[in-house]
């Protein structure tokens, strides 16, 4: 995966592998995210990503959400006070730390293998959902789903 204008930018990703059926190549989720952030303007950002397993993610779905089932990605905002109106065409988002995204990598592989997509596939739209949560979308209302939505296409699509 080639990174593309990645001198000078703030962008801090750190990626942990919790499970260890499914391989992960660590590197390569962590360039994707990367190209992500820089797609919306986040070129100040620090992002955590922790792959875990079904058992993992059901308990963080049950103590945050109150949902006693695994679920594909969970996403925890930390500084979501101080961002700007997500998308602003050349904007700059000025975080720091956007937050923590947990994917599950047991429904990731399940997910994909239902859709039909490869695995990093899979993982490359449920990343984009993580960050998108974090930049404030949410997909509640079935507006916001529908832009949701296409923002993960748009993310998805951006990548080298």
């Amino acid at each position: 995966m080639r990174m593309k204008n990645m001198k000078n930018q703030k962008i801090k990703v750190l990626v942990s592998d919790s499970q260890k059926k499914i391989n992960i190549k660590i590197k390569d989720i962590r360039d994707i995210a990367t190209q992500m952030l820089l797609s919306v303007y986040a070129k100040s950002s620090e992002l955590s990503i922790t792959i875990v397993t079904d058992k993992q993610i059901k308990e963080l779905n049950l103590r945050y959400r109150g949902k006693n089932y695994p679920t594909d990605v969970l996403a925890f905002p930390q500084d979501i006070g101080n961002l700007p109106t997500p998308f602003v065409k050349g904007g700059i988002y000025k975080v720091v730390v956007l937050g923590d995204i947990v994917i599950s990598a047991e429904t990731a592989l399940k997910q994909a293998l239902q859709n039909e997509q490869d695995f990093m596939g899979e993982m490359k739209l449920l990343l984009s959902h993580g960050i998108l949560h974090l930049l404030g979308y949410d997909h509640i209302k079935e507006k916001d789903n529908k832009i949701m939505r296409r923002m993960e296409k748009k993310l998805c699509l951006n990548l080298k």
